[in-house]
């Protein structure tokens, strides 16, 4: 499916564990990405970080955590 859409940044499918949520797999086409780790942290045990990254995937790809 990835192979054939060239414009696709990534894959939402039902999720494997829980078939009443979502699971996501982002890829890129450009080569290996190169991050930099500035800071880490739990999102289930770090409210800030949770709330930081749950906001970027509700405005940025429109995805609700239903957890």
């Amino acid at each position: 499916m990835l192979a054939n859409t060239a414009t696709a940044n990534g894959l939402k499918y039902r999720c494997a564990n829980h078939d009443g949520l979502t699971s996501l797999m982002f890829i890129s086409r450009h080569g290996t990405a190169e991050l930099t780790i500035l800071d880490k942290f739990d999102i289930f045990y770090d409210a800030a970080g949770r709330k930081e990254v749950l906001g970027i995937l509700d405005s940025v790809f429109n995805l609700k955590y239903l957890g």
